[in-house]
């Protein structure tokens, strides 16, 4: 008789308690850990420009899921002294040879695009280093890229026809 009224409250304090059955109540191992998957592309325009104009750089970064991306940064690496840093997106800041952008989150499904604008002093064939990240990110190798575009020293003259 002690032994079935002991089953019966060991089966109640399990019931009311799951933790002592080994399930946990509410933390983060009965339930998946979130992830996201961030993608980042950028363009420059004009390209090509030439000496002296401005370049606007447009770098979308799209959220794949398939939950929200938190905490996302954007970063243009690399900038060399020979492109002038100009106007920027809210949330962005030159640190160093770096833009660094701190943009909202972004939910499963949706892209955040920040711009920046360049000046090139001299001409050539240049390429900005692009990324992103999130801590809930799971997909690291499409979160890189490259902006590539070419400066030249002057805009070619037409020649008047004959």
């Amino acid at each position: 008789m002690r032994l079935m009224i002991a089953a019966l409250l060991a089966g109640t304090l399990l019931a009311l308690v799951p933790s002592l059955a080994g399930a946990d109540s509410g933390s983060n191992s009965d339930r998946r850990r979130a992830s996201s998957d961030l993608r980042i592309a950028g363009t420059a325009s004009p390209d090509p420009s030439v000496v002296g104009q401005e370049v606007t750089f447009t770098v979308n970064v799209t959220n794949d899921g398939p939950d929200p991306a938190t905490f996302v940064t954007i970063v243009a690496s690399n900038i060399p002294d020979s492109l002038a840093v100009g106007d920027m997106s809210d949330g962005c800041q030159l640190i160093e040879d770096d833009i660094n952008c701190d943009v909202d989150d972004i939910p499963f499904g949706q892209t955040q695009t920040i711009t920046f604008v360049l000046t090139p002093s001299v001409p050539g064939s240049f390429s900005i280093p692009i990324s992103t990240g999130a801590s809930e990110d799971t997909n690291l190798p499409n979160n890189t890229g490259s902006i590539g575009f070419t400066v030249a020293s002057c805009r070619p003259t037409r020649r008047p026809r004959a």
